[in-house]
């Protein structure tokens, strides 16, 4: 996942490993989704209209000789339907209270605190891991910073499940359709991004997911996959899963998003919206201290995977997004990056940059 913990690691000879990995990305298509409707919510009984539900048909590459892996990069751009929305009442710290009763037993399985709506622009769309839980008051994990900073009375916040390992490929040997097995080396892979590197994970049949080279095989099932972040999926299976492979189901998002991104180093960043973005639509240059210059040696680093490599863009200054190597510097600024899929952004400056959250508006009427 993101580093989240306030620090990075800056290690160049970590992109370039990653650069080299075969992958190639996944299809996807978005099917028809629900017609808004309207619900009395169980906060004060006000009305609210719920987002569009529908669910996310990925297709993961399949390996083509069962012993060389085929990678595909993967975001899941819906979210679970929340168990409470409603208007912040005060904020201590990383404790929020809020206007109404929230659910018992929030903390049994992982949720997110998210940010629908805020008079600061800032706070809009982030989210944050739930850790504790009262009555009317939910204490989250912002370690880079007092959640109290950013919130105010009167924002809204949703509080929704958290997608995990689990709940995205399956826990049981009858839900997971990846390929398991008794070590890494006879299984699928999902890469996780740590904000210094990938930690790679293996369904362990009959048992859970685990970490490769956990030698406690501590189940790793409720691993929470932040809604800004991606994955990447190794398959040595050869079999093609059901077209009807949905790995992200729930509601269409309908406030604009934040994508978290280390600075110095590296973060796999997830499309967060159901619909492809461009590059000048994700906000990348509106990241605290982000580096332009005129060269890609002396700017901060977009990389968009091609199908064969990946290609990196960067920002010149006074000028927009070019290509690095384009001798002809051909603007880029509506260069795709498609829906379910991520991009690896690499943040240079060792001295003023720091770890921030970048907005993604909306770009549809939800």
């Amino acid at each position: 996942m993101v580093n989240r913990s306030g620090m990075s690691s800056y290690r160049r000879r970590l992109s370039l490993a990653f650069r080299r990995i075969p992958c190639s990305f996944c299809n996807f298509l978005i099917p028809a989704v629900a017609s808004l409707v309207s619900v009395e919510a169980s906060h004060g009984g006000t009305t609210v209209a719920t987002a569009p539900v529908g669910y996310f048909e990925e297709t993961l590459a399949p390996s083509a000789s069962g012993t060389a892996r085929a990678f595909s990069t993967v975001s899941f751009p819906l979210h679970q339907t929340p168990v409470f929305v409603g208007l912040v009442a005060s904020v201590s710290g990383n404790t929020i209270t809020l206007n109404g009763s929230i659910p018992s037993g929030l903390t049994a399985s992982p949720y997110m605190a998210h940010v629908e709506s805020s008079s600061n622009s800032i706070a809009t769309g982030q989210t944050f891991l739930v850790t504790a839980a009262g009555t009317n008051s939910v204490t989250v994990s912002s370690p880079a910073f007092p959640v109290q900073s950013i919130l105010t009375t009167n924002d809204q916040v949703a509080i929704r499940g958290a997608e995990t390992l689990g709940s995205l490929f399956g826990s049981t040997n009858s839900t997971v359709l990846l390929q398991g097995g008794l070590s890494a080396g006879s299984s699928d892979i999902v890469y996780v991004w740590n904000g210094a590197g990938y930690n790679s994970y293996y369904y362990y049949t009959s048992y859970g997911w685990v970490q490769d080279g956990d030698a406690t095989y501590a189940i790793q099932n409720n691993l929470v996959i932040y809604p800004d972040e991606g994955v990447i999926v190794a398959r040595l299976s050869t079999d093609n899963l059901p077209a009807a492979y949905a790995l992200s189901m729930g509601t269409v998002p309908s406030n604009a998003q934040a994508a978290l991104v280390n600075a110095p180093g590296f973060t796999l960043v997830s499309n967060p919206l159901p619909v492809s973005l461009s590059l000048s639509q994700y906000g990348f240059t509106n990241s605290p201290s982000w580096l332009e210059g005129e060269s890609a040696g002396s700017s901060d680093l977009v990389y968009l995977w091609t199908g064969t490599g990946w290609q990196d863009y960067y920002y010149y200054s006074g000028y927009g997004w070019v290509q690095d190597g384009d001798a002809t510097y051909t603007l880029q600024t509506n260069t795709p990056i498609p829906a379910g899929s991520a991009v690896m952004v690499e943040r240079r400056d060792a001295v003023s940059a720091v770890n921030s959250y970048i907005p993604i508006a909306l770009t549809y009427t939800p």
